[in-house]
């Protein structure tokens, strides 16, 4: 099982019928609130237009994704883990390929594309069955760094 870190256990939401359908794809320790944030984040760096580049941004969004990865890992949960690991992926390589956006922000996206895709093919290294994925994965990733 692949182990980012150490992360001290966090407290656990109270589960009401109604938020245990939305939490349940959620590893237990995840407040809202970082899923939330999380997700204002994605959105930022999907839709920036301005000229300014924000590494915050994605030095967050990485911090805050690589630690729901890494929690889900701990607990085990493994198809949680790379799905939050393929979320970050996704992002940085979709924002680094829209067009729409100014191509300094496009090439910080491609430049900070290593961190998930990094630990994801570590991640497929270690699961038996998982040679396609990694493959696939490594050849996209040569493709974009082609591009910047």
């Amino acid at each position: 099982m692949l182990q980012l870190a150490r992360i001290p256990p966090q407290s656990v939401l109270p589960h009401s019928p109604t938020t245990a359908r939305h939490l349940s794809l959620l590893p237990a320790a995840a407040p809202l609130p970082v899923v939330q944030q999380l997700e204002q984040l994605e959105q930022q760096i999907r839709s920036h237009k301005g000229l300014e580049l924000h590494a915050d941004w994605l030095n967050e969004y990485l911090d805050l994704g690589l630690e729901m990865a890494c929690t889900a890992g701990q607990r085990q949960l493994t198809a949680l883990q790379e799905s939050w690991l393929t979320r970050l992926y996704n992002t940085l390589r979709d924002a680094a390929l829209n067009t729409s956006l100014p191509s300094t922000w496009r090439q910080l996206c491609l430049d900070y594309l290593y961190q998930p895709f990094f630990v994801l093919s570590h991640l497929y290294r270690e699961q038996p069955g998982r040679g396609l994925r990694l493959r696939a994965l490594v050849h996209e990733f040569a493709l974009l760094s082609r591009i910047g």
